[in-house]
């Protein structure tokens, strides 16, 4: 345990948890075994769920036990994203997140919208007080002029202009930054957060030379000055939180030099890794046995065959046919070259979730578009075909996520970690094995109990190295 926090060598990353009864059961189970870290954020999940399934998790096991008390645990929020209140127009200082009609996200520094958010936070997850307040991907703000450059805008004609907006941008960040310190120096002030406020940056990982990199010595420099406009010798900084992985390494000298300055730092996503362009979860069980699943070419062409636009009309001449069957025909073809493109797409994806995105923003609005209605054999056929697809991409995913782990120079066994171990294990022990010089703690994503069961024997039989 760290003796200024409480923050134990585990904790549970809610990004994914929502009050579902599985996702709650999860969070029991990570109470009873001894996490008592709970990191969430109001923008995990719909209007806050990630927040309301913590809250209704910790305040159950409270009236059911005199085990724990409040004092045992150390529940983390964030802010930075948020949806405006409905009918509202979005906080000061405030920049649309992604496409605003994909569901109305901002980013803000805001001390005001810190102060909303934080009231927000409190009130879902039943608790007076949070322990740690984090700014949330601060870099955030430097992510349209990155973004500008990255898609050929005439605003930046070469990189020596994109670096001098860099730095003009990040010199407001620093001046945001400071605003925001001094503002989370007084919430510390009034108990509302009673261990300090910290930084959680994707940014700390990157390379100085990438553009979304955050400096850890401008946020420590701008802790200190936001603590002398409050009138405070010593900053409230007390954590910061950075990815960590097999794919991601780069945070670890950032990591060791926050653990220099008497910080806290916490490691997350070590088993989901964004690398040179894919999303990987480091996780192979799909593929442990060696073969892929079976039955996904059966159900390909059996796919191919329903959808036939030959076969359908067979021994009818174009001109017979009416509007509403010459429509079926061709809605038929485009199913066809849907299915062949996918074919040709499987072995591409790096996780499920870019599939996911995938079948969600193109295919299913595609086939909904095609067809108003489809009978039974045809639905059944394109559903046998969706679950084979599935499990095909979640092998290719696991072989590529070993692959990668491999070219990144990791020595792995034939199950993916050492000696053969699943590589969710390795990666898992990898992290914790910088448990205690470089990290206070990992941050472990467990959205059902069996995760809970396995981070937890992990961690039970690896202790902390000092490597």
């Amino acid at each position: 345990m760290s003796p200024r926090t409480g923050i134990r060598r585990i904790g549970f990353g809610c990004a994914r948890i929502t009050p579902s009864l599985p996702h709650l059961k999860a969070l029991t189970a990570a109470i009873r075994h001894g996490i008592r870290v709970f990191d969430t954020a109001p923008n995990y999940g719909h209007a806050g769920a990630s927040e309301r399934a913590v809250g209704q998790a910790l305040a159950t096991h409270f009236q059911g036990t005199n085990d724990l008390d409040r004092d045992d645990i150390t529940i983390c929020s964030k802010f930075g994203y948020y949806r405006p209140v409905e009918g509202h127009a979005p906080g000061p200082d405030s920049v649309p997140v992604g496409n605003k009609e994909e569901g109305g996200l901002y980013y803000s520094l805001h001390p005001e919208v810190m102060e909303h958010e934080l009231k927000g936070s409190l009130a879902r997850l039943q608790v007076d007080a949070l322990d740690i307040l984090y700014v949330h991907n601060p870099e955030h703000v430097l992510a349209d002029i990155v973004l500008r450059h990255e898609t050929g805008e005439k605003s930046f004609s070469d990189d020596v202009s994109l670096q001098a907006a860099l730095r003009e941008e990040k010199q407001k960040m620093r001046e945001r930054l400071v605003h925001t310190f001094e503002a989370l120096e007084g919430v510390v002030g009034s108990g509302r957060v009673r261990k300090g406020y910290g930084v959680s940056s994707n940014g700390f990982a990157l390379s100085s030379k990438e553009g979304l990199h955050l400096s850890l010595a401008m946020v420590l420099d701008a802790a200190a000055e936001g603590a002398r406009r409050a009138g405070k010798e010593t900053a409230s900084l007390k954590a910061i939180q950075l990815p960590l992985n097999l794919l991601e390494p780069g945070g670890v000298m950032v990591a060791a030099q926050a653990r220099e300055k008497g910080l806290e730092v916490f490691a997350n996503r070590p088993l989901t890794a964004v690398s040179q362009g894919g999303l990987y979860r480091l996780v192979n069980k799909a593929a442990l046995s060696g073969e892929p699943p079976g039955g996904y070419m059966e159900a390909c062409r059996t796919a191919l065959e329903v959808f036939n636009p030959t076969s359908l009309f067979e021994g009818r001449a174009e001109k017979e046919l009416t509007e509403e069957e010459l429509e079926t025909r061709e809605g038929c073809r485009i199913i066809q070259d849907l299915i062949r493109d996918m074919n040709r797409q499987l072995t591409s994806f790096t996780s499920t979730e870019t599939y996911t995105q995938e079948l969600e923003r193109r295919i299913i609005p595609m086939i909904a578009s095609t067809f108003e209605s489809l009978d039974e054999d045809a639905a059944d056929a394109l559903q046998a075909f969706f679950v084979k697809y599935g499990e095909m991409v979640r092998y290719h995913a696991a072989m590529r996520a070993v692959e990668a782990c491999k070219a990144a120079g990791h020595v792995l066994g034939g199950g993916g970690g050492k000696a053969g171990e699943p590589l969710h294990e390795y990666a898992l022990r990898w992290s914790l094995d910088k448990v205690p010089r470089q990290l206070s703690g990992v941050l472990v994503g467990m959205p059902s109990e069996e995760y809970v069961h396995e981070a937890v024997r992990v961690a039970s039989t690896e202790r902390g190295g000092e490597s």
